[in-house]
């Protein structure tokens, strides 16, 4: 059967592999970019408008203007095209978009073997003509013997360190790429090992797929320790690949044995700091943040993660110093617009947070939470259409079961087979807190559905799940209009005590760290 191929200029596109490649060399593009090449290609050299293309690639009936310019922009950027003189995809005004080059069906059908071996003949007989006429002049003059030195494992790697440093999409596509060469050279090169491992945890805890990658990352990280048991690069690639699965517990255990093992990188520390955030131990995350803030240490999301246990223990004006300092040196993290907007929120905010959200989008970040912000926004405000728009979107965005697919079904709760739909989504969350899943996002993800469907019993149960794990977004309970129904049952109001207490003894324990309140509480951050 004949493989779908198209030829679009210097690219060859193979739909059936996943796969495109520029004279030979793969491109490295995966995901939405590839689909959204893949309906372009097939429909060239027609326009397609935002409708077909949210239908085609995101299989969405409404897909937001933003959201599509995002993904061609980070298609654009995959490919090195530029948008102002494009050489392979063009923006039409007020239609859509279409690939430039002309798109050809690549055809596969093997020329015969006599036919081949003509032209392999004419070829040979033709080099030699050439190299006869240009050399037979010159008498017995030396050819020059010109070798080119093929890339080693530790090339390879060098380049690929440097993309997978950058935290962005495209490099970290380039950077996996790499690093599978590389092991395909040497399968056992311990920079490959670990590097491919926080490549593949990258995707999930950042760029939207699906957490089954983190199973290979944990097996990579694994496949080192078994050869270098006190490798702290490859206790890292572990927490991290745990990290991304949810594992909190054996995720923390690994972080803390990479710091101990290295102490010089501050690095473990911090991620081990948000660790303990996650799991409601913010004075001691708090602690660890201030060791790695004490040592001169410049972190991604370092003044992040300061901000939002601040946040949690009440601290608004000092965390609001924080999550904007974060905002301000990272504009375009995956993670500090999202933040700093769902921070905003808590606090009723509204305008603002959907101002943070959308600048985030703006500036390229996919990420499912910003469109979930601007859809609990929208239906704060009574606009049930604009929130279920906004719920798909972010619904499309994320591989796993999201806030928002769960918001959007709460808002199509009467529609026919909801009910069989909640009651798969719950079955799927409990199945994934039984098999080790300590992310608290989990259990409140059951709370809303329970809450939604009229559970409130449940609701609750699911909530105490969640204060378990360390849940401590009490602001967000008062406030969430799913939870209309469970704020009136008896038993709230003890669940949002069981909080305070908790957030009380953490206050308890920072204020009896001079440092930290130094630190953190009176002095504002600086540069």
């Amino acid at each position: 059967m004949p493989r779908e191929r198209y030829r679009i200029a210097d690219l060859v596109l193979d739909v059936g592999a996943a796969t495109v490649e520029r004279r030979g060399e793969a491109v490295p593009l995966g995901g939405l970019s590839f689909d959204l090449l893949v309906a372009l290609a097939r429909r060239a050299p027609d326009v397609l408008d935002h409708d077909t293309l949210g239908r085609e690639v995101w299989k969405l009936d409404a897909v937001t203007d933003e959201t599509i310019m995002q993904r061609v922009a980070l298609l654009r950027r995959a490919l090195g095209d530029d948008a102002q003189r494009p050489t392979y995809v063009r923006s039409v005004r007020g239609r859509g978009y279409a690939l430039v080059p002309d798109v050809t069906a690549v055809d596969e059908r093997p020329a015969p073997r006599a036919t081949r071996w003509i032209v392999a003949g004419l070829l040979t007989a033709g080099v030699l003509t050439l190299v006869y006429a240009r050399w037979a002049p010159i008498g017995e003059r030396p050819v020059a013997d010109v070798r080119t030195a093929p890339l080693s494992a530790d090339e390879l790697v060098g380049q690929a360190d440097g993309f997978l440093a950058r935290h962005r999409e495209t490099d970290n596509e380039l950077a996996i790429d790499l690093y599978e060469r590389a092991l395909e050279l040497e399968a056992g090169h311990a920079r490959a090992l670990v590097g491919l491992s926080l490549a593949l945890s990258q995707r999930v805890t950042k760029f939207n797929h699906p957490p089954d990658e983190g199973r290979r990352a944990l097996e990579l990280a694994e496949r080192r320790l078994a050869a270098a048991p006190d490798d702290p690069k490859a206790h890292y690639a572990r927490a991290f690949a745990l990290d991304s699965r949810g594992r909190v517990g054996p995720a923390l255990e690994s972080y803390l044995r990479a710091a101990a093992l290295d102490p010089a990188d501050r690095v473990a520390r911090a991620d081990a700091a948000y660790l303990l955030l996650v799991r409601g131990e913010l004075a001691e995350s708090l602690r660890i943040h201030h060791e790695v803030v004490s040592a001169g240490v410049k972190l991604h999301y370092l003044d992040l993660g300061i901000g939002w246990g601040l946040a949690l223990m009440g601290y608004e004006d000092a965390a609001a110093v924080w999550l904007r300092r974060a905002v301000d040196l990272w504009p375009d993290s995956v993670f500090a617009g999202s933040v700093f907007a769902r921070f905003r929120l808590h606090q009723g905010r509204l305008a603002e947070a959907e101002r943070l959200a959308a600048e985030a989008i703006e500036r390229g970040v996919e990420r499912s939470e910003l469109h979930t912000i601007l859809g609990h926004v929208a239906l704060l405000r009574g606009d049930r259409s604009g929130a279920a728009r906004r719920y798909a979107e972010a619904g499309g965005l994320s591989a796993r079961i999201d806030s928002g697919a769960v918001r959007l079904l709460l808002l199509e709760r009467d529609a026919p087979g909801a009910e069989a739909r909640y009651r798969d989504l719950v079955g799927r969350l409990r199945d994934g807190l039984a098999s080790g899943d300590e992310w608290p996002g989990t259990a409140t993800d059951e709370m809303l559905l329970h809450a939604g469907f009229g559970d409130s019993e449940a609701a609750l149960a699911a909530l105490d799940t969640a204060i378990e794990l360390g849940f401590r977004e009490s602001a967000w309970l008062l406030l969430d209009p799913a939870l209309v129904e469970v704020r009136g049952h008896p038993g709230f109001p003890q669940r949002l005590e069981r909080i305070a207490l908790e957030i009380e003894e953490e206050r308890r324990e920072l204020l009896a760290q001079p440092e930290l309140v130094e630190a953190f509480l009176r002095v504002r951050p600086s540069g």
